[in-house]
Parts: structure tokens; sequence; C-alpha cells
């Protein structure tokens, strides 16, 4: 019998095959005590358990490292939880004192946290605990001496159904073989999440109870297109998808022909389109040839294991420069705290981390280690092609005391005698107060970009990784699209560069209202640029501003999806 659900897919796609249960390592914890003689060798056994542990890691980030670093990043900061001296020591303590065995040890040692973390009222943290599980039944496996069991053993094409997969379990997935992925927990901006977006996966991620509706080898359909999950389909209906998916995969191909085409519309206006970047492998910067330059280069992934050292940074930062030594390459400092947690800095658990100590306050309460990305930037800057943004930036004040720090760094360089450009400064547009007052501000900045996936959250007052708010975060709000057309006017009237890097930028209806509300320069992740370019050089850019006079007008998202529909029909 033919089932069909309506669920919001998590990354898109077309995928058909059998349904491939997967249920990852599930330990067996027995509380058994030891004599006082076997606590040395038990403790001899963690650093052993862990040390195994480390390698299999190792192996996965060296694996799939040299196809993504951002995606080796995940593991990698694995380790460093395996390596917590709390974790570790509480582990050590309860051997000593209760006189347990090491499984049961380490089980409750990570309980504690794990606990700990469910009680946190912030989804950020709690997206945390995955990475708890994933070491935690990596380490108890060890001990029990299983082998690891992965996906990377499949080798036909299914959809893989599972309550929850570790980041880990897919990692050496073999791409040509999973065909989709849906699970009962999860939330779109997992580190599973990433993963199935990196990798192609159409994928649904959270469907809760849905599952049980799904059995064993049943033929499923997984549309992240038209977001619908089809069970036993009949031949008519595969039949239908196997056409359908023939089209959109010839859609993509058909794609790439774009890649070659300067980004001018009918009419002659040049629209920029940049690349968004986590790192500078091979995967992410594949379309380098094909872009204007760099719109967004994030780096918090540089922090991610050790705290870098200048010199270290410079390199980093050469490469990408080099690259693009005719373009311009704009770096953002890095964005930890919220979701971005780097363990080895020393800050305070917060209730609220979005709105906590993040993004630029970050680096004005570790000065040095702002302090030291600015001077990284300045020397590495060779090319003269660097523009340099900060992060959360939310008041004039800031804007100064940032430009204060850039002055004190190009002193001390001087003072070092150690060469330097000066770079472009410019400031994400993430916080509405910064949005509002764009207008004091502008005269003391080189350019902004407009991040709409914080700026959307903070607008709406809607935490944007918690799956309860997904009904209230509402991507094509009209108060986001009055607001950048405010920020354009006023950039415009001053003659300044702004650009968009907010995940919206890839959208490929909103990117055509974003053009015509007068942003002349978008930056979206690779896979992303020739749908843009596509937007390009087959709109006229007078019918692309009309159509964003029209959209301002509306008072509802509802209003708005609508309108995009009709248009689309013309």
């Amino acid at each position: 019998m033919v089932k069909k659900y309506q669920a919001p897919a998590t990354s898109k796609g077309i995928g058909i095959g059998k349904a491939y249960f997967y249920n990852k390592f599930t330990p067996q914890i027995e509380r058994i005590t030891i004599p006082e003689s076997n606590i040395e060798s038990e403790i001899s056994k963690f650093y052993e358990v862990k040390k195994d542990a480390i390698s299999e890691i190792n192996r996965i980030t060296e694996m799939i490292g040299s196809i993504d670093l951002n995606d080796a990043s995940i593991f990698r900061a694995q380790i460093e939880i395996i390596n917590d001296p709390v974790i570790g020591k509480q582990i050590i303590d309860e051997i000593k004192t209760q006189k347990v065995v090491l499984s049961y040890a380490i089980y409750a040692a990570y309980e504690v946290v794990i606990n700990i973390l469910e009680n946190v009222d912030s989804p950020i943290i709690k997206e945390r605990i995955s990475d708890m599980l994933d070491v935690r039944d990596r380490l108890l496996r060890n001990y029990e001496g299983i082998p690891e069991y992965n996906l990377s053993h499949i080798d036909k094409e299914v959809v893989v159904v599972s309550r929850d997969i570790l980041p880990s379990n897919l990692a050496l997935i073999n791409k040509k073989y999973i065909k989709g992925i849906i699970t009962e927990n999860g939330t779109n901006q997992s580190h599973l999440a990433i993963l199935t977006k990196n990798y192609g996966i159409p994928a649904f991620l959270g469907i809760g109870k849905l599952i049980e509706n799904i059995n064993f080898e049943d033929d499923i359909i997984v549309d992240g297109v038209d977001n619908e999950i089809i069970i036993n389909p009949t031949n008519d209906i595969l039949n239908e998808y196997l056409q359908k998916k023939e089209k959109y995969d010839q859609e993509q191909i058909k794609l790439q022909e774009y890649l070659h085409l300067p980004s001018y519309t009918k009419d002659g206006i040049k629209i920029d389109v940049c690349l968004n970047i986590n790192s500078s492998n091979k995967e992410e910067l594949k379309y380098f040839e094909y872009v204007d330059g760099i719109g967004l280069y994030r780096t918090e992934y540089l922090y991610s294991t050790k705290l870098p050292t200048v010199l270290e940074q410079v390199a980093y930062y050469k490469k990408i420069l080099t690259l693009f030594n005719k373009k311009e390459v704009t770096i953002r400092t890095a964005d930890i705290g919220a979701d971005k947690k780097i363990s080895y800095l020393d800050v305070k658990q917060e209730i609220n981390p979005a709105l906590g100590n993040r993004g630029i306050r970050l680096g004005f309460s570790n000065e040095k280690l702002l302090k030291d990305q600015v001077k990284a930037l300045l020397m590495a800057n060779e090319y003269n092609n660097l523009n340099v943004m900060f992060p959360m930036v939310s008041s004039y004040e800031e804007v100064i005391k940032i430009k204060k720090i850039i002055d004190d760094c190009e002193k001390e360089l001087i003072k070092d005698k150690i060469p330097f450009n000066k770079f472009k400064v410019g400031i994400m547009i993430e916080v509405p107060s910064v949005a509002i007052m764009i207008e004091s501000i502008i005269e003391e900045i080189d350019f902004a970009s407009i991040g709409t996936n914080d700026l959307t959250q903070y607008l709406l007052a809607v935490d944007r990784i918690d799956e309860n708010m997904d009904a209230y975060y509402q991507r094509a709000t009209p108060s986001l699209f009055r607001l950048i057309n405010n920020c354009v006017s006023v950039f415009e009237k001053h003659n300044k560069p702004l650009s968009l890097c907010g995940e919206i930028g890839a959208d490929e209806d909103i990117s055509k209202i974003l053009i015509g509300l007068g942003l002349t320069k978008i930056s979206v992740s690779g896979n992303f640029v020739p749908i843009i370019k596509k937007n390009v050089v087959e709109s006229n850019y007078k019918d692309l501003k009309e159509f964003a006079d029209e959209i301002l007008k509306l008072r509802s998202e509802t209003e708005i999806i609508n309108k995009i529909k009709t248009k689309k029909q013309l």
C-alpha cells in the first residue's frame, strides 16, 4: 500500500532505494566491582582505549580531510572531548573510589555530562550531546574489542532509516549507494545535516514518529525538492519519479554551463557572484575561476583544535589571497561562541549563547586572540586584495573600538619592523541595531556584508536551530526585506559596497528578490554558484527591481511565498 508523507527536507535532491535500517552500536553496561589489586590495570586499559579511539578518528579525518577540511574538523573536535581532562579525571576517580570496571566508569562519567547538557535550555548546547554519545560509544566499543561498524560497507542502493545517526557513522560512506537518509531525531543545523548537504544526499532529519511507518526493505522515494517521502510507490509512481529524478539530475548538469558566463543581467547590470568558504580545500574552491572573489572566508576552523600562531595564520591567509590575487577576498575574523564553542578557551557557560559572548564580543574579551588575527591579516595582505569584516557588531562604539585595535596592531608591527599592508575594514550586518543605525556608522567602514541567518533570528526573536521554533522562523519575512532595502539605500547614497553572504542568497527564488533590492554582490557556497549565475544572466534587472518593489508592499511571509509562486508561473 502506497503511503505519502509531507516533511521538511534537510538537504535537496531525489533518492530512490530500499529501506535499510541502521542500528548503531549500543553498549550493554553492567556495574561490576573489582578488587583493589585490579584498579591500576583498569586505569591502564583506559589509556589504551583512548589511544585506539583517537587512532580511529585520525583515520576518519585523514580519509575525508583531503575532500573537506570543514567536515574533518567535526571529528577533530571529538578528539578534544576524548582528551578532556575533567571527564578523564572523573573516569579514573570512578574506578578508584567505586572500584568498578572501566566500561561502567566511562558510561557513568559521560552520563553526568550528558545529563547536564540535556537540562540546559538551549538547543545549541544540546546539539553537543550527539558528539558526547559518539565519543562515549567509541570508547566503550573499543573496550569491548568490537570493530567499528559504520555505513561504509553498504554496496547497494538504499535509503538509510535510523532513530539517530552519529556523524562518524556517515563519514566513510560510498555516496554512490546511499540514496537518502531518514532519521527520527536530529535538526537541520546538526553536524549530520552539514554532512548530508556537503555530500549531496537528500535527507529528512528529525521527522519523529513518522519513521514508524517504514518497514525493512520497503521501497522508498525521498523527494527533497518537493518535501515528500513516499513508501512502497506503485510502478506508475516509481516511473514518474524516475523521470523526475532524471530531469532533476539533468538540470543540475545543465546548470554547469552557466559557470563560464560573465554574470551580467540581460540589460547589462553586473552582479558579482562570490564564494562562501570554510577552508582552502579543493572541493570548496572547485569553482574559484568562475567567481568574482571570496565574499566570506570563515576562519573558525583554524581554531578547532588549538590556538593558531600568527605565522600559522599568515600561511593560511596567504594561500587564498595568492590564489585570488586579482580578485577581492573578504575574510571574517573568528566568529567563535554560540554554536561554535572552542574547548580550550575559558568561556563561561551561558544560558543563551546566541545572545552572549560571541563574535567580536569574544574578541574584545580575549584581545590577544583578536590582535593576533588582525596582525596576521595585515601581514598576509601581499596583493592588497584583502577585505576584513568583523562579526556580531551591534553598535557604533564597537566599530570605533575595532578600528582602535587595528591601529594598535599596525603600530606594533611598525615598531617590530614587520612589513604589512592595510586592508579594507567592514562589518557583518547581522544584529538589527546596526542595520537600523547604519547611516551613523557607514562613515567609519569601507564595506559591509549582510548575514541573513542571524539577522533573521534576531529580527524574529526565534532560535534558528530549535526544531520546535520552525513555524516561527520565517526565512522570507517582510521585515528582513524592508531592512535590507534600507541598508542598500544607505550604501548606494555613500557609494560604498554592500554584499550578502547569508543562506537565503543561495535560494533560487529569494536571490532574485535580493538582486532586485539592489544587492549587486551575493556570496554563496560553491554548489550554488551555477544557479545564481543562471538567475543573473536570464533576468532583466529592471524586471527584478519591479518584482522586489512589489515584495516590499506585502505584509506576511505567506503573501511573499504566494507572490513568488505566481511569478514562477508567468
